[in-house]
C-alpha cells in the first residue's frame, strides 16, 4: 500500500474554501481552481479536466508524479515553491501502486493527463466511439466498469471544452427538441423509482451520450442541455454507487453532475450531486469525506434550493454526522 501524501493534504487544507468560507478548500474546488488556472495560463486555448477523484489519488499517494501541467497548476493554487513541497517526486509513470485488473485503463485514458483542445471538430466521432464499443456488455462487471469510467472522462472533457453560452451564436437545436430531451431525462429519473438499475443503466448512458454530442451545437440553449447532462450523470452515478456498488465509476459520474451544475448555475443540481457524493464517499471509497460533502451540499443549499432538496440534504447531513 502506498504511503499517503500528507504534504499535499496539508497544503490543501491550508487554503480556505470559497464555497464554504471558514472551511478548507475541498478536493473538487481545488481541481476546479487548477483547471481554471491552466485555462488562463494557456491563453484560453486548452482545457484540462482534473477532478477530485484524481486529487484523492494524489493525496493517498497512489500517484506521486502528476503531469507537468497539473504540477504547475497545483503549485500555483496551493502557493508552493516546488513540487517537493507538495510531496511530488518522479516515479515510473507516476504510480506507486499497481492497479487491479478491473480498474486498469488504456494509457490514453489516464485521468491525470487527459486534455481536450476546445477547437477540436471531432467531438461527435470521439463520443460515438465510447457509445458503441465492440465489447460492451452490461452484465460483465469488469467490461462495464472499464467502459463507463472511460466514457465519463470523455463526457467531462466535452463539458470542459464548451465555451460560455452566447445568445447570438448560431443554434442548431430548436426549443421543441430541447423540451423533448428534458422530458426524456425526467422520464428516466422517475422510472428509477420502480425499475432496476441494470435495466436503466444502458438507456440512461445512451441518452447522456446523445446530450453530450448535441451540447457543442446548442447555442443559447447550452445551459439547459448542460443541466440535462448533469441530471443524467447524477442518475447514472447514483445507480452505480447505491445499486451496483461500483463506487469508483459512480463518483466519476457524480463529479460530472457537479461540474455540469456549476457550469449551468443550477444550485439544486449541484446540491444534489454533492449530497450523493456524501453517500458515495461514506459507503465507498473515502468514508471520512462523507461529512465534508454533506456540509458542502448544505452550504450550496443556503444559496437557495427547493424545499424538497433542502429537506433531503438535511437528512443526508444527519446520517453523515451519525456515522462520523
Amino acid at each position: 500500500m502506498a504511503a499517503s501524501n500528507d504534504k499535499l493534504r496539508a497544503a490543501r487544507r491550508a487554503i480556505r474554501s470559497r464555497v464554504d468560507p471558514g472551511q478548507p478548500i475541498s478536493r473538487a474546488e481545488l481541481a476546479e481552481e487548477v483547471n481554471s488556472y491552466l485555462w488562463e495560463a494557456s491563453g484560453r486555448t486548452r482545457r484540462h479536466c482534473l477532478d477530485e477523484h484524481t486529487i484523492g489519488r494524489y493525496e493517498r499517494g497512489e500517484l506521486r508524479w502528476p503531469s507537468a501541467a497539473y504540477r504547475e497548476g497545483l503549485r500555483a493554487v496551493l502557493r508552493a515553491d516546488s513540487d517537493a513541497d507538495l510531496g511530488f517526486f518522479p516515479t515510473r509513470r507516476g504510480n506507486t501502486t499497481t492497479p487491479k485488473a478491473t480498474k486498469t485503463l488504456p494509457a490514453d485514458h489516464d485521468p491525470t493527463i487527459r486534455e481536450w483542445n476546445h477547437q477540436s471538430s471531432h467531438t461527435s466521432r470521439i463520443v460515438h466511439v465510447f457509445a458503441n464499443p465492440l465489447d460492451w456488455e452490461m452484465w460483465d462487471n469488469t467490461k462495464r466498469r472499464t467502459f463507463l469510467i472511460n466514457a465519463a472522462g470523455t463526457v467531462a472533457a466535452v463539458l470542459a471544452s464548451i465555451e460560455v453560452p452566447d445568445s447570438q451564436r448560431t443554434c442548431h437545436i430548436d426549443s421543441e427538441t430541447i423540451e423533448a430531451l428534458e422530458q426524456t431525462t425526467l422520464g428516466f429519473r422517475r422510472a428509477y423509482r420502480s425499475a432496476g438499475a441494470l435495466s436503466l443503466l444502458g438507456p440512461s448512458h445512451g441518452t447522456l451520450n446523445l446530450l453530450t454530442e448535441m451540447v457543442p451545437r446548442s447555442g443559447k440553449h447550452q445551459d439547459r442541455l448542460v443541466t440535462a447532462i448533469g441530471q443524467m450523470a447524477a442518475l447514472i452515478g447514483t445507480m452505480l454507487s447505491l445499486d451496483l456498488g461500483d463506487f469508483e465509476a459512480g463518483q466519476r459520474y457524480l463529479s460530472i453532475a457537479a461540474r455540469a451544475a456549476q457550469q449551468a448555475g443550477n444550485n439544486d443540481l449541484l446540491a444534489f450531486a454533492l449530497g450523493a457524493r456524501a453517500f458515495n464517499a461514506a459507503y465507498g471509497t473515502d468514508p471520512r469525506a462523507g461529512l465534508d460533502y454533506a456540509d458542502s451540499a448544505l452550504a450550496v443549499a443556503r444559496r437557495g434550493v427547493s424545499p424538497i432538496t433542502h429537506g433531503w440534504l438535511s437528512a443526508v447531513a444527519s446520517e453523515m454526522h451519525a456515522t462520523d
